[in-house]
């Protein structure tokens, strides 16, 4: 009979004191603040996954440019006749060949073959962003990874499962964005053509392929889909053959130079090639011997995680965890102060030690409990609303931001464990009081 009244009373208690304005405001605090520590715990996984991923996939830290030291000219005009010139090529192509005898280099290709091409599509869906594609060449099988159809072959192209040919656009937040309803499924455009024509960058002046000294067909026909994720590419970049790729623009950049009087636009036409290295541990070493031999080198599209990156989001998770944690043992400290008397009307109706320090640690618990789960679904809500709008822009590169589910987990674990000693420490030490004294207390 004792136990069921000891249930029964056990139960109507924590009831009575868990509906109440101090315990209101405790779960909205920590709801606040756990939220923000989900997001910093959500940017450090996305942080260490796009390191992950460049580590791995991403080849440009292995690559190296060189170009072999040409003669000093008077003027730039001079230099340009000169690496324009058929003699240039045939002069130091030998010495480029011979590159791929270097120690620890895998590959040597000429520079065109890592660049990439814009192509404007010729009839536009929306006057304020244009549409245009960004063209690569796959220059050896595992370029790319492919989900689905075929390898393109000449005038064809594959394109990330969801293509995106826009360019970002700036929200609220100065942030760049993504529109969601311009998101192609690029499994449903399988098998169709694009009429494109080439951009250039500097002049900024469209050139119709068919016009231009190119004089080729610039329908690139959709065969198949890559892993943007794995080759670290954007959602607006697609991949063709070289035999395609080869037919593009000979041109490095365009720009705009001056020569006596004058002012006219060229091309810097391609020179020189990229060297991918085994390991990023022989780069220093391949280039020392490159530049000890008369070649100008350096490493091609380096890409590295900023440390801010990190620190950041570790920051925001640190100082979130321990406001929450002081916040919540002030709480507890306070609340078990206040209710001395509550302990000795119990103890007084034939509760143990052990059964009132278990009803407080329910009691702390089941609080913390309802403002963490509170907190995940606010969170939840919020990742599926930024990620549509402010936070788009970081999906350009195939990214997501995921979950982080073990790190949520080991956080609701840790308080738990330190709600634990605390509430059993502070109420073991109220309890060892005389009963009398604690049904003085108010």
């Amino acid at each position: 009979m004792l136990a069921m009244k000891n249930k029964f009373t056990l139960f109507t208690y924590i009831r009575k004191n868990l509906i109440n304005t101090r315990n209101i405001i405790l779960i909205m605090v920590t709801t606040l603040l756990t939220v923000i520590l989900f997001f910093a715990l959500t940017f450090y996984n996305f942080t260490k996954k796009t390191e992950k991923y460049i580590k791995t996939n991403y080849m440009k830290e292995l690559n190296i440019q060189v170009v072999r030291k040409t003669p000093n000219f008077d003027s730039f005009y001079e230099h340009l006749n000169y690496i324009s010139s058929p003699d240039h090529n045939i002069t130091y192509k030998e010495e480029y060949d011979n590159l791929s005898n270097y120690e620890h280099v895998v590959s040597n290709l000429p520079v065109k073959y890592n660049d990439e091409v814009l192509l404007r599509y010729k009839e536009q869906d929306d006057p304020d962003n244009e549409k245009g594609i960004m063209i690569k060449g796959i220059f050896k099988s595992d370029s790319i990874k492919l989900l689905k159809g075929n390898y393109p072959k000449k005038g064809e192209i594959v394109c990330p499962p969801k293509f995106y040919p826009y360019s970002l656009t700036k929200s609220v937040f100065n942030m760049n964005v993504l529109k969601s309803d311009k998101i192609i499924d690029t499994s449903k455009e399988i098998g169709k053509s694009y009429d494109l024509v080439e951009y250039r960058w500097k002049t900024g002046k469209n050139i119709d392929v068919k016009e231009s000294k190119y004089d080729n067909d610039i329908s690139l026909k959709v065969v198949g889909t890559y892993d943007n994720k794995y080759s670290f590419d954007s959602m607006d970049t697609c991949y063709t053959s070289i035999d395609t790729f080869d037919l593009f623009r000979d041109c490095e950049f365009y720009t705009t130079a001056k020569y006596e009087e004058n002012y006219f636009h060229y091309c810097e036409p391609y020179h020189g090639r990229v060297l991918t290295v085994d390991s990023k541990d022989n780069v220093s070493d391949v280039i020392s011997k490159l530049e000890a031999n008369g070649f100008q080198a350096y490493i091609k599209g380096k890409t590295e995680i900023n440390i801010t990156s990190y620190l950041y989001p570790i920051l925001m998770s640190v100082v979130t965890s321990i406001l929450s944690i002081v916040i919540v043992l002030l709480y507890i400290n306070k609340k078990c102060i206040n209710k001395q008397n509550s302990y000795a009307i119990l103890q007084a109706h034939g509760f143990n030690n052990k059964q009132i320090i278990n009803i407080e640690l329910l009691d702390n618990i089941i609080i913390y409990t309802i403002g963490f789960v509170l907190s995940l679904l606010v969170y939840y809500l919020l990742q599926i609303y930024f990620i549509k709008t402010i936070f788009s822009g970081y999906l350009f590169f195939g990214q997501s931001f995921d979950i982080p589910y073990l790190m949520i987990l080991i956080v609701y674990i840790l308080i738990n464990i330190i709600i634990y000693i605390f509430t059993k420490n502070k109420v073991s030490i109220i309890l060892k009081k005389d009963i009398v004294l604690n049904l003085g207390t108010n």
